[in-house]
């Protein structure tokens, strides 16, 4: 979607592809002369789901800012409770955020959808529209067990840290010498989508300046900062903290 040379093109592959792009989240968007996005679970998260909400209304922050155009975000919305500050949310959103509403939206100002994105490139868009197709055409069962594995993970994002092989193995009802060899058989590993999904939520967490490096890590099931932290550095060769610096620099400049 980034790569789409206008904001209207950018959302239209959005919904068109929202089942490879948020395939645990469905989202609708509404244009009559302000956006208003609303995000609805496909499934019931358990526990996560507070997570993967607020984790997908950042990334819907990221796609907005990559409009030329930097039209403003007027108002989030968020159907449960935090036991953080909203002043730290509102910081990040750079609108009002309000919990415990009837829906998930994000709302904008008036968009013109012309606008060209930052990032856009047409050859690539078309590229990457080929390979989405391509994705469609062959579905997820290409790689079914990858995909439960992936989908478990997702859903228990809270306590990533603490899921093991067995846990899995036994929600999938096979041993974990099947799982192992399924996995292989599709080319993947469960320590592999373990550290992807891992990596994935982090960063986009670290990204998010109102949760601290101790938040963060309980919010992804480790039992302390310093665990995660290693965890972090193993897979990024970066402290979590130094990433962070990191990104306020790349910021400034």
């Amino acid at each position: 979607m980034m790569s789409s040379t206008t904001l209207g093109e950018a959302i239209e592959l959005g919904l068109k592809y929202s089942h490879l792009v948020m395939p645990l989240i469905s989202f609708s968007i509404l244009n009559a002369g302000n956006v208003t996005v609303d995000l609805v679970p496909t499934v019931n998260f358990g526990t996560a789901q507070n997570t993967l909400i607020e984790v997908s209304m950042a990334a819907l922050k990221c796609f907005i800012e990559q409009s030329s155009e930097n039209f403003p975000i007027m108002g989030v919305d968020f159907q449960h409770s935090s036991p953080f500050s909203t002043e730290h949310y509102s910081d990040y959103f750079s609108c009002p955020v309000r919990f415990s509403c009837a829906a998930n939206t994000l709302r904008a100002g008036a968009v013109d959808l012309s606008a060209s994105m930052v990032s856009g490139n047409l050859q690539t868009a078309k590229l990457l529209e080929l390979q989405l197709d391509d994705l469609t055409k062959r579905g997820l069962n290409a790689k079914p067990w990858i995909h439960k594995v992936d989908t478990y993970c997702q859903l228990n994002i809270d306590r990533l840290a603490g899921l093991s092989k067995q846990e899995v193995a036994a929600h999938l009802c096979i041993t974990t010498r099947t799982l192992s060899r399924k996995l292989a058989q599709e080319g993947g590993n469960f320590q592999g989508i373990l550290d992807s999904n891992f990596l994935q939520c982090a960063i986009r967490l670290l990204e998010n300046n109102e949760l601290n490096i101790e938040q963060i890590s309980v919010r992804l099931g480790f039992s302390c900062a310093k665990y995660f932290s290693r965890t972090f550095k193993r897979l990024k060769d970066i402290s979590p903290t130094d990433y962070r610096k990191a990104l306020a620099r790349s910021v400034k400049s």
